[in-house]
Parts: C-alpha cells; structure tokens; sequence
C-alpha cells in the first residue's frame, strides 16, 4: 500500500511518502489514497467524523485559546489603527505563545503502566511553525490489555486552532515491513478542535479508544488488539501543521523499537 499525508491548504502542500493516510475531513487534510476494507462493516477507505474520538480538552488548554483568540483580536486592532501590518497569517504566528512549564502528563487514572519506549526529538527544529507543532517526545507504555501513547510538544496545544489553520499528529506502527505502517493512530486538530481516527490494515475503524489533550501532551489509550495485538513494533511518530496561508512546518522521530513482551 501506498500511503501519503497532505496538508492541502491554498495551493501550499506537504507530502510524507510512506506513512499511512492520514486525512482530516472538513479542516484542509486529504487522503492520498484508498485502503481496503471497504466491506468491512466497522471499516472504511476514508476517515469520517463519525468515526473519531473527539479529544477531551483540559481547561487550561482552552485557557490559551481564549488568550490567543484576544491576542488576535488586540493585533487586528493595532494593525486598523495604523495601516501596517501583515494580516494573512494573523492568530497563527503564536511561536511559543501558551507555552508551558508544565511538563507533566495527564493523570493516569491510578493504572500501573509499563514504560515500553521513548524518544525525545530536538526542540525547534520543526520549521515555521508554533510551540504546539515542535514535536519533542513521544512515550508508550502498556498493561497486558492496552497501549497508552504520549506525544509531548514544546507548547501549551490549544483546545481549537484558527480558521484554516491545521495540525496532524501520527504515530506509526510498523509490524510487516519498514517501510510502510500497519497501523496508525491519527490525531486531526483544527477549528473543530481535536480527533483521534485509528487505520488498520482493513481501513479506517471506529477508534476504540480515548484521546486527552493536556498541557503540551495529547495523550491516547488504546486495547492492544485494535493494533494488531500485544507484539514486537517499530514506532515513529510526526507532526505536520500549516497556517493555511504560506507558513507550514514538519517534525518527527526515528523508529525505536518496541518490545511489550
């Protein structure tokens, strides 16, 4: 299977060969192409809304959006009163606007989990893009019954993004090959605020799972099973974000191994 992301947003586009589809509805990101299972009852060739987990936004993720929102309303303001000013790209030149010393996850409801792998990946080498598009470190862990993946950003992740401004977090599994994922855990941010889609081998399923954005953290928990079972992986993760405009930005961590047995 051939596998593309795009972040399609006036004429400005990012390709990332070799991952798995990654497409939002509604918000700017399309699917390169199809994947089988379309007759599978629970399993689809494209993503729809009906299939997502919404994320739970903690409230002081929703805190820096309202700040954002008034910091963009102050600039539009200022750039009326003196004619100056570049408003193209106004609400999303945030850089490390809402930025966070809060590093710490969110709760972990009293489970003992497991630490399966880790990375960390360099701040601020992700482009010209804000805080909450800086990937710098991505954790899993397990139980006997589920994965629990954390994806750490340098910025405080707002609880809805500007208009035409779009965010896609992927984490892959490979189990097949190296070079195409098996299994990809997909989370689509934009004005609508966040989703989290699941594709398996068989299409795009009903994410059987939950999805949390905390902080600079979001953060899913899925069965082992909805990813092929509790089994020897290679794991990377990315971040592609656009302002829909003319700014975009990439980041993203090598494969490490992970090993839950």
């Amino acid at each position: 299977m051939t596998r593309v992301l795009r972040l399609i947003e006036r004429g400005a586009g990012i390709r990332r060969p070799a991952l798995v589809v990654a497409p939002v509805l509604l918000c700017g990101l399309l699917s390169g192409c199809a994947v089988g299972g379309a007759d599978e009852p629970e399993a689809y060739d494209a993503p729809r809304p009906s299939l997502a987990e919404k994320g739970d936004v903690a409230a002081k993720n929703k805190k820096a959006e309202r700040q954002r929102t008034g910091d963009r309303t102050d600039r539009r303001k200022r750039t009326s009163d003196n004619g100056t000013g570049d408003t193209g790209a106004v609400g999303t030149s945030v850089g490390a606007t809402g930025v966070s010393s809060d590093s710490e996850p969110p709760a972990k409801g009293g489970v003992t989990w497991t630490a399966l792998a880790a990375d960390s990946d360099e701040a601020g080498d992700h482009g010209d893009g804000p805080a909450y598009a800086d990937l710098t470190h991505l954790d899993l862990a397990g139980t006997d019954q589920q994965l629990r993946i954390d994806v750490e950003v340098a910025g405080t992740v707002l609880g809805a993004l500007a208009d035409r401004e779009v965010e896609g977090v992927g984490i892959d599994l490979f189990r097949s090959d190296d070079v195409e994922s098996d299994y990809q855990v997909f989370l689509d941010g934009g004005a609508h605020g966040w989703r989290a889609f699941l594709q398996t081998p068989d299409g795009f399923v009903k994410f059987p799972g939950t999805f949390a954005v905390t902080g600079r953290h979001l953060v899913v928990t899925l069965p082992w099973s909805a990813v092929g079972g509790r089994e020897d992986a290679d794991v990377s993760a990315f971040i592609d974000w656009s302002s829909g405009t003319r700014r975009l930005s990439t980041d993203g961590t090598d494969k490490l191994p992970l090993q839950p047995d």
